[in-house]
């Protein structure tokens, strides 16, 4: 009975579609890293809302299967902020998480992870590199694929310490790819933020790609802009090593 009830809310966070992102998406996936396994990945990203413009220069994200079933993931930003006439560079706020997949994929139903993370205020907030606080989210996902397709989506909290707006919001996300060859794969996907903090409300629509090199390696990027209310932008570009006694295909 519950566990039908847990399906039921991930598919009804899916439809109001119609997620720190499991990339090249903003929408996160509920797979964890193999278990002793590594996910490493060096990107650069680019987001504006409205006239706010952030992202990073160099980010190192790191996911480790510290279990079966469970992820352990920490995102070193060296990020970049506009301010004014001038851009400030340094480290941001450091980001850590643990995904749990609760839920195994079947023939007949999803899988379904809780990926709880949190940020820490490491980064300078008087230079724009950082919240000046922590952050909270708190999100379920889940997936399915059929033949060449998976969809993938959910959604969650986001908490916020800044008095001078929401303190929380909704965030949702899903996402639709394709595997075109045993080394491409292209998807297509929605995400959608409530206003929480300073952050303004939006909704992006964006393109993604995954690139295979070998077992080990792949170039991933995506992009994307608003189509709701407001105005956003986004793009991201990584490369991704992988490592460990099971690592393959992170397909």
């Amino acid at each position: 009975m519950a566990k039908a009830a847990v399906l039921t809310a991930i598919f009804v966070l899916s439809a109001r579609v119609a997620a720190v992102a499991g990339p090249p998406y903003e929408t996160d996936d509920p797979d964890p890293t193999q278990y002793q396994g590594y996910e490493i990945y060096f990107h650069v990203d680019y987001h504006r809302i409205d006239e706010d413009i952030e992202g990073s220069v160099g980010t190192l994200e790191i996911n480790y299967g510290l279990f079966r079933n469970t992820q352990f993931s920490v995102d070193l930003p060296e990020t970049f902020s506009p301010i004014g006439t001038r851009t400030y560079y340094g480290f941001g706020d450091l980001g850590i998480g643990l995904k749990y997949r609760f839920i195994q994929e079947t023939a007949t139903s999803p899988q379904v992870s809780f990926y709880p993370s949190v940020t820490v205020a490491t980064g300078d907030a008087a230079e724009g590199l950082g919240e000046g606080h922590g952050t909270l989210f708190l999100p379920l996902w889940a997936q399915k694929s059929i033949g060449p397709w998976t969809i993938f989506g959910g959604g969650g909290l986001q908490f916020d310490r800044e008095q001078s707006g929401p303190v929380s919001g909704w965030q949702e996300g899903v996402a639709i790819t394709r595997d075109l060859s045993v080394a491409t794969n292209v998807g297509v996907e929605i995400f959608h933020s409530d206003a929480v903090g300073l952050q303004a409300e939006y909704t992006d629509i964006g393109l993604g790609y995954i690139g295979e090199i070998g077992n080990y390696h792949a170039i991933v990027f995506s992009g994307g802009r608003a189509i709701g209310p407001g105005s956003s932008a986004h793009g991201y570009l990584a490369y991704e090593w992988r490592l460990g006694a099971e690592a393959g295909p992170n397909r």
